[in-house]
């Protein structure tokens, strides 16, 4: 005799994959306002630094009053030399008078202390927000707390909260290979070798979850953590998987708040796993037209992909 038994799997996950709603922004930047930024520092006891400070200054104006920030976006900007000066502060609404505000920022007198600047900096993340951490100099550490304690507090940052850190060396003057090593182990953290501020971010979750339910085709959105509220289009960048044994990536639009993500497979949906995990790299070649460089933080992301959906099972 013949029974049927139907099997009712439950999904987990329906179209949209998403690790978390999206949360506010708080972005800090650290801007050294040294006077070698306007080329009154020395390089082998000559005067004649690369003067990078009015440019800067217009960049950071840009991206102030620019479409990707939004209005609840908190800002805070912390000029230092060899101390902290008051810092800039408000919101994306306010981003007018912050502006304002940049265009009037003036060189001081003094050394670089990058130790006190990046913990100052450190002291404005906001755990409750996405943060993202701007440190902006033409020089290496040279006056106040030991150097040791800069690489210590950057070997301490916390990869698994919300936050990210962008390293800018300016200028030759300010790299560093300890502070280079120290980033490439830390996949929320970039060293920025340019004295180029305008960029894209694209801040992802490490882990996201999709439930295929029975279909050799899928089509869903994995959510930025961080959107932007002017979204644009990486057509510069592009995703592989890894292990492609399962399923495949037939297309993929990439855009600053989301992917839009379309999955495939060429096999029948009764020989694939319930569930599997997959590896998913981001390459990218930055557009050279509007100057603007691409992060994606991390590089990597795992998939889980499940296959849960109504199956039938013949017992004779």
């Amino acid at each position: 005799m013949k029974f049927l038994f139907t099997i009712l799997a439950f999904f987990l996950f329906a179209v949209e994959v998403s690790a978390q709603d999206k949360m506010l922004v708080k972005r800090i930047y650290v801007f050294d306002v040294t006077k070698s930024m306007i080329g009154e520092g020395k390089i082998n006891g000559k005067y004649g630094t690369p003067k990078v400070f009015s440019q800067l200054k217009d960049d950071l104006v840009s991206t102030i009053t620019g479409s990707s920030i939004c209005d609840d976006d908190e800002i805070v900007i912390i000029p230092f030399t060899n101390t902290t000066f008051d810092k800039i502060m408000g919101y994306g609404r306010d981003r007018n008078r912050i502006a304002d505000e940049v265009k009037n920022l003036t060189t001081k007198s003094g050394d670089t202390n990058i130790v006190d600047a990046w913990l100052a900096g450190l002291k404005e993340i906001d755990q409750n927000k996405i943060n993202l951490l701007f440190l902006m100099t033409d020089g290496i550490h040279n006056c106040g707390p030991d150097v040791n304690e800069l690489y210590r507090s950057l070997e301490q940052w916390d990869d698994k909260a919300n936050n990210l850190a962008f390293y800018f060396m300016l200028t030759k003057n300010a790299e560093s290979d300890k502070i280079d090593s120290i980033a490439k182990n830390k996949p929320t953290m970039e060293i920025v070798h340019s004295s180029n501020i305008k960029i894209n971010i694209l801040q992802l979750s490490s882990n996201y979850k999709v439930n295929v339910k029975g279909n050799n085709k899928y089509e869903g959105i994995i959510n930025a953590r961080s959107g932007s509220c002017n979204p644009t289009e990486l057509k510069h960048v592009t995703m592989q998987m890894v292990d492609t044994t399962n399923y495949y990536i037939a297309d993929s639009q990439i855009f600053t708040d989301k992917i839009i993500l379309t999955l495939s497979t060429h096999k029948d949906k009764n020989s694939l796993p319930i569930s599997s995990q997959n590896t998913i790299t981001f390459t990218w070649n930055d557009n050279k037209g509007d100057n603007t460089k691409t992060y994606i933080m991390p590089k990597t992301i795992t998939l889980q992909i499940d296959n849960l959906d109504t199956r039938t099972m013949k017992i004779y």
